[in-house]
């Protein structure tokens, strides 16, 4: 799916709509009739078994140049009920999209906002409403949520060749941003894998990196492992840790809809993990 020092001290909380929320249907698209579509889903698993933790559908409205646009994200638990869902918009600043995400489960909602030289963040939780903004650094990299994505497209070749790429990552509930850098941590024929972790030492020492593997043909995500963007639910209520997870990615043809249950209809953890 990370970036601060206003607070040292990381907590889980940080993530609570996340890196990555990577990134990103259950839900019914609501824009116009697209060209072309990009639908994918994400099946995560408890880091140490193959227990289910939850689904996301992704669903991408792609330009004439298949670049994004906007994005519905759609979370299930493994019974199948929506617990949480996500909208961005990422025109016309893709690695900064605006977005809106609402968890159902506690009815917390916020909202990102670009401006002109800040980003504006409005947060409502157990009818308690906050409004911060963050000033954008003058030649900094700022990413948020699954503009990260769009980040690791955009320098892949440098990714490829070895190079290290630092960028600030705004933490959505710490309203403020947090160094972090992305450098690769394998290469094959067929995949890259890249590890993201925070460039302050002090947040090196309370946070495992954050691994990712890509493939190499299409520059698509295929696995995700570390801390992700959802609370976890544990003994029947909410924790205050979000989950960390294996999740895998598969993705349809562009263009193709997902049959009724098929994120859960095809939810299966390969043998061994890559990562």
């Amino acid at each position: 799916m990370l970036k601060s020092l206003i607070a040292l001290i990381p907590t889980p909380v940080w993530f609570r709509t996340g890196l990555f929320g990577l990134l990103l249907v259950c839900v019914g698209w609501s824009g116009p009739v697209l060209a072309q579509q990009l639908v994918f889903v994400g099946h995560a698993y408890a880091i140490d078994s193959e227990r289910l933790l939850y689904v996301e559908t992704h669903r991408v409205e792609l330009d004439s140049q298949q670049q994004y646009r906007r994005a519905e994200v759609s979370y299930q638990d493994a019974e199948g009920e929506v617990i949480a869902v996500k909208q961005l918009d990422y025109l016309p600043y893709v690695l900064r999209p605006q977005l809106e995400f609402e968890d159902k489960r506690d009815r917390y909602k916020l909202r990102v906002m670009n401006r002109e030289d800040s980003i504006s963040l409005e947060t409502l939780e157990a009818n308690n409403q906050q409004q911060d903004s963050v000033a954008l650094p003058s030649g900094e990299m700022v990413i948020v949520d699954a503009g990260f994505d769009r980040m690791v497209r955009k320098h892949w070749d440098a990714l490829l060749a070895g190079e290290n790429i630092e960028f600030e990552f705004l933490a959505l509930s710490r309203s403020s941003l947090v160094s972090f850098e992305v450098y690769q941590t394998g290469l094959n024929e067929e995949s890259l894998s890249l590890a993201i972790a925070p460039t302050n030492w002090l947040i090196q020492l309370l946070m495992d990196p954050i691994e990712l593997r890509y493939d190499r043909n299409s520059k698509r995500l295929m696995e995700y492992r570390g801390v992700t963007n959802i609370r976890a639910w544990e003994k029947g209520s909410l924790s205050e840790d979000n989950y960390h997870a294996h999740i895998r990615y598969e993705y349809l043809p562009l263009g193709a809809l997902p049959a009724p249950g098929f994120a859960h209809q095809t939810v299966q953890k390969p043998a061994g993990d890559s990562l």
